[in-house]
């Protein structure tokens, strides 16, 4: 999915969390749906969560509660080489 992004020429980033989940970061120069940060489970068939443009401005939204917390640290931190999610988590970027 990633390499195959559209509107990802800014960033395109993958994450493995805690060895078990991946945190994708993709954004671009697009007039519509600039970016998006969406939190998987073990699958890309289970989203935790996910943050995104759209015509009606950023929406987040949680399908898991319980990553609630997580998924706005991570998204609040992009810039941070953990995600700033300290060191109670193992963060490794993904090369692709």
């Amino acid at each position: 999915m990633a390499q195959n992004a559209t509107c990802a020429d800014t960033r395109n980033w993958l994450f493995l969390v805690d060895d078990q989940q991946v945190f994708w970061d993709r954004a671009g120069t697009c007039a519509d749906a600039g970016f998006s940060q969406t939190h998987y489970g073990t699958t890309t068939n289970t989203v935790l969560s996910e943050h995104y443009d759209s015509v009606a401005g950023p929406v987040t939204q949680y399908q898991d509660e319980n990553y609630r917390v997580m998924f706005d640290t991570m998204v609040a931190n992009l810039d941070a080489a953990d995600l700033g999610l300290g060191q109670g988590h193992s963060v490794q970027s993904v090369s692709f």
